[in-house]
């Protein structure tokens, strides 16, 4: 989903609806595969909200039940300007699941690049290090976001500016975890593999530089309108394991990008850890010493292709042999809409046959549907 509006033949069964009693549904403005995000009233206080909930055989199960919890424990955790953090969750009498977050009136970056192609670089460097305050503050709290991408990035118009916000943390990691509470399901890494680093995709133990990876790819695809790999979600994961990103101008030739913001995005997109930014509040400074005249250069990017994939596709890894699933077991778990399912041998060879693929485990959160 891009934060538009659903068209649909019969009526949301919940618009007009009341949960738990102070919740009043207005209409569903974002669909997942975990479920739906309705814009809700509260009863009492007449504020907006964005009601992320479960329902039907999702709700019923208690693997994705916990896990909609733990998002809902973690999101808690953060006040941040430019993060959305969880207010509320419960249960309703139906069997509903929800989780209540601030209303973002706004869009995400993800439609603003499929309208606009590419983002300015004095935008896109603002947009990068909102987000990267949002992650250290994030990070201060113990937390990996594990799915940093632009549909994962809220930008709301406020009279200061464009806003931008961190949203979705239902793959969200509590650093220290072990390795067995690091698996979401069945044995395997989640995430979306355009923007994940070399390390998660591996299986390895992250830190907070895993995220500040995937910073870099989105910040990579604000300057020039296109990541710096695509294809199967395997081939995409060997990429970023062993492959040198193309120079922004070699990605799409007639982008311009000063030296200096560059420096930046090929230091997030170092395949070693070690060489990145030692934390996201380091990057927050060497983004905000890029001289404001350097960013007045403007592109000219030739006319960009459609992607060959869809750029929010969520795909898992296995990890070790004594986890993993038949090619049966993975092909149920995609259909169910869990995750798309990359065959053993990610990072050696392609899988045998078509690999499943799925939407997004964790469903859009509190993007309206219009645009700013």
């Amino acid at each position: 989903m891009d934060g538009g509006p659903l068209e649909r033949a019969e009526r949301d069964p919940l618009e007009g609806r009341i949960l738990a009693g102070r919740y009043a549904i207005v209409r569903c403005v974002g669909e997942g595969a975990m479920g739906r995000v309705y814009l809700a009233r509260h009863c009492r206080l007449e504020k907006a909200f964005a009601l992320k909930v479960l329902f039907g055989e999702v709700a019923a199960d208690a693997a994705m039940r916990r896990r909609f919890s733990q998002e809902a424990c973690l999101a808690s955790r953060l006040d941040h300007p430019h993060v959305v953090p969880g207010l509320d969750f419960g249960d309703h009498e139906e069997g509903l699941v929800f989780l209540a977050m601030p209303y973002v009136a706004g869009t995400d970056l993800g439609r603003a690049l499929r309208r606009e192609q590419t983002i300015a670089p004095r935008r896109a460097t603002r947009i990068a290090r909102q987000v990267a305050a949002g992650l250290a503050h994030a990070h201060a709290r113990g937390l990996l976001h594990r799915d940093l991408k632009p549909k994962n990035i809220l930008l709301e118009a406020t009279n200061a500016g464009e806003h931008a916000k961190i949203s979705d943390f239902g793959l969200a990691l509590q650093t220290g975890e072990s390795g067995a509470s690091r698996l979401t399901t069945g044995g395997m890494v989640m995430g979306t593999p355009l923007y994940m680093a070399p390390e998660q995709a591996r299986g390895e133990e992250l830190d907070a530089r895993a995220d500040l990876y995937s910073l870099g790819v989105v910040l990579y695809e604000m300057l020039c309108g296109l990541p710096p790999f695509e294809g199967s979600p395997a081939s995409v994961a060997r990429k970023h394991s062993a492959k040198a990103p193309p120079p922004l101008a070699e990605r799409v030739p007639g982008t311009l990008v000063p030296p200096a913001l560059e420096a930046v995005v090929f230091r997030l997109l170092e395949k070693d850890p070690r060489d990145r930014y030692a934390s996201a509040s380091a990057l927050v400074c060497a983004l905000g010493a890029i001289r404001g005249d350097a960013l007045q250069v403007r592109s000219a990017p030739a006319a960009l292709p459609a992607p060959h994939v869809d750029l929010e596709t969520t795909a898992t890894a296995e990890l070790p042999a004594k986890n993993r699933l038949s090619r049966a077991a993975l092909a149920a778990a995609a259909s169910a809409g869990i995750a798309g399912a990359v065959a053993a041998g990610l990072w050696l060879s392609e899988p045998s046959g078509a690999p499943g693929e799925g939407r997004e485990a964790a469903g859009p959160v509190a993007a309206a549907p219009a645009d700013h």
